[in-house]
C-alpha cells in the first residue's frame, strides 16, 4: 500500500512539473517590456493587472476594487488601450467583466470586478497598456467596441 501511495505522489508531482514547463507564457511586466497605466475611475481602483505574451497573443487580466464601501453594485466593462513608446495607438478594445460579491450578511455587497482579455497583438518594448473601468449597461459578449474608450481619455492621437 505504501508503495502505491508513494508512486502516486511521484506521478502527480511529475505531471504538475511538466504542465508548468509546457506553458510558454512570457511575463511582459517582469522583463520590463511593457508598462501598465492603471487609470482609476470615480467609482473603482485598478488592481493586480498582469500582461503575458502567449505565442502571438497578448493576455491581459486584472481586477477593479470599489472605491467606497457603500458601493454595492456596478455595471460596466474594462476599456484597454495599447500605446507604443511614442504614444501612438496600437490597439484598443473593451472586454466584459465578471463581478464577485461578498456573501457575509454584515459585509455584503461588491467585492471585486475581474476582467481578462486576449488580444492578437504583441506590443513592442516600451509600450504602455492603459486600463480603466467604464460604467455602463451590461453587454453580453466578451469583446466589443463601446465607442468611447475611456483608456484613451487625455490622450492626444499622434
Amino acid at each position: 500500500m505504501k508503495y502505491h501511495v508513494g508512486s502516486l505522489v511521484v506521478a502527480i508531482t511529475v505531471i504538475v512539473l511538466l504542465s508548468n514547463c509546457a506553458s510558454n507564457r512570457i511575463n511582459l511586466l517582469k522583463n520590463n517590456t511593457v508598462r501598465i497605466d492603471k487609470m482609476s475611475s470615480r467609482s473603482t481602483h485598478v488592481r493586480n493587472v498582469y500582461a503575458y505574451q502567449d505565442g502571438d497573443t497578448l493576455q491581459i487580466s486584472g481586477k477593479f476594487i470599489p472605491r467606497y464601501a457603500y458601493i454595492k453594485f456596478l455595471k460596466g466593462h474594462a476599456d484597454i488601450a495599447i500605446l507604443d513608446r511614442e504614444g501612438k495607438l496600437i490597439k484598443k478594445t473593451s472586454v466584459a467583466t465578471f463581478t464577485k460579491y461578498r456573501r457575509k450578511r454584515r459585509n455584503s455587497g461588491l467585492k471585486e470586478i475581474k476582467f481578462s482579455a486576449r488580444i492578437k497583438t504583441i506590443p513592442s518594448a516600451g509600450s504602455v497598456i492603459r486600463v480603466t473601468f467604464h460604467e455602463d449597461q451590461p453587454k453580453f459578449v466578451k469583446t466589443f467596441s463601446c465607442g468611447e474608450n475611456l483608456a484613451l481619455q487625455n490622450h492626444e492621437s499622434k
